[in-house]
């Protein structure tokens, strides 16, 4: 585990201990809600969500009839999902514990924003790779509105730990999510946080593979 793990890692654990990840609210719900109308249509039961905390997402996936398993790296948050009925693995993004295409369709929200831009590309692939072809990925992160791409490390729960931002720009980020997934919407919004912020929400789907077995 590198420096920057580390110091999520802490961050992540700091927070289950504390209690202060509360439910999602606001226009997370309403992306959520949107989400779940596609995996209901395309029939999708399976999901993967990465960085999920201790799950309280997972109500709303299970309540559409999708089998949610999340991924987070706080050990803290895993033993905290039993009390939400989730299952949550404590794992690292980079390399997920579960078998080749074991999912059809991965959630993230506010969690790729906290890897490096180079290590981006590592983090996708191995998420695709927990994914079936034709998978449908929703995924949200906050970016920049300034034009610029900028990465430092911002210590916003006072209490001496700390996280990587990666904010990149709205452009930059659909070339990245683009290089794995095809991106079938990208939606930016302005209004969700500081002014120099965005909030950029990408509904994208695995590669599908041909006749032949190839993508």
């Amino acid at each position: 585990m590198d420096s920057i793990d580390r110091e999520l890692s802490a961050f992540y654990e700091e927070e289950a201990v504390s209690g202060r990840r509360g439910a999602p609210t606001g226009a997370r719900v309403e992306f959520r809600a949107r989400f779940i109308e596609r995996l209901v249509e395309e029939g999708r039961r399976s999901m993967l969500e990465v960085g999920s905390g201790p799950g309280h997402e997972r109500s709303a996936f299970a309540d559409a009839g999708i089998d949610h398993v999340g991924l987070d790296l706080a050990v803290g948050n895993a033993l905290l999902a039993p009390e939400l009925g989730a299952t949550v693995i404590p794992g690292s993004l980079y390399a997920p514990p579960f078998r080749s295409g074991a999912f059809d369709s991965c959630w993230s929200m506010s969690t790729l924003m906290h890897v490096p831009i180079d290590r981006f590309d590592d983090a996708m692939a191995a998420i695709v790779a927990t994914l079936r072809p034709g998978a449908l990925l929703g995924v949200g992160v906050w970016g920049s509105a300034d034009g610029t791409d900028r990465e430092f490390i911002s210590e916003f729960a006072g209490n001496g730990t700390r996280r990587l931002f990666s904010l990149r720009t709205a452009d930059h980020n659909q070339g990245l999510f683009g290089r794995h997934v095809s991106v079938e919407g990208f939606e930016v919004h302005d209004d969700l946080g500081p002014d120099d912020w965005t909030y950029q929400f990408v509904v994208a789907r695995t590669p599908c593979r041909s006749a032949s077995g190839r993508s």
